[in-house]
This record gives C-alpha cells, sequence and structure tokens, in this order.
C-alpha cells in the first residue's frame, strides 16, 4: 500500500502547524503526530474509516482534535484528500434522514459496547 497526500492538503496542514507552533509548539508537534500516527494506520487498515456519504470517500476521525480526514482507496493507493474541521460542524456524522452512509451491520455485542460505554473524562 502507498499513502498520497493531496497538496492542498499538506499545505492546510503545514499551516495549521505554524499557527499552533505560536503558542505552543509541543502541541503543534503532537498534533502533527497524531495524525500522521492515523493516516499511517491506513496503510494496513484501509477500510478502518467510516464510509461517507460519496461512494468511495471515507472518513477518520483524528483521536484528541477537532479534524476528520477524507480519503479513498484506490487500488494499492490511499489517497488523503482533505481535511475537515469539524468543531462548529454538528452534522458531519449525520447526513438526514433516511440517508443509509454505514452499511456494515452492527452486532449485538457492538450495540451493547456502545451503550455502556463511559462518557470521556473532562
Amino acid at each position: 500500500m502507498k499513502l498520497r497526500w493531496n497538496a492542498d492538503t499538506l499545505r492546510a496542514l503545514e499551516l495549521i502547524y505554524a499557527f499552533r507552533a505560536k503558542f505552543d509548539p509541543a502541541a503543534a508537534r503532537s498534533f502533527v503526530f497524531r495524525v500522521a500516527e492515523v493516516t499511517g494506520r491506513l496503510l494496513t487498515l484501509p477500510m478502518s474509516g467510516r464510509p461517507g456519504i460519496t461512494k468511495g470517500m471515507w472518513l477518520l476521525a483524528v483521536p484528541g482534535t477537532p479534524y476528520v480526514i477524507v480519503y479513498r482507496v484506490d487500488g494499492e493507493t490511499v489517497d488523503i484528500l482533505s481535511m475537515i474541521y469539524t468543531a462548529d460542524r454538528e452534522d458531519i456524522w449525520n447526513w438526514g434522514e433516511g440517508v443509509v452512509c454505514d452499511a456494515r451491520p452492527r452486532t449485538q455485542a457492538a450495540r451493547r459496547r456502545t451503550a455502556n460505554r463511559r462518557p470521556a473524562r473532562s
């Protein structure tokens, strides 16, 4: 598998890093490391994200940040298409009534795990 970044997305990542580094260089490095870790994981688990509304597009949240990676799997290549800032978008995972985004059936065990999940610590 190969990972291919869109030039605009890489530029956006550089800008985010530069802006964050002005205030907290360690946090900026940590952010870039998280993005690299999540996207690197796609090389071994390319379908680990969630199917997007557009056929062939996948969404993958970057843990601990308000960003979602939009990507596409094309044969042996994972194309990173964009990063979406989701802090001000509540509808990123909900596309409206009647729209089926994830056709994968949830097992009874998965439903139980979701129902019993503890709230995140503040």
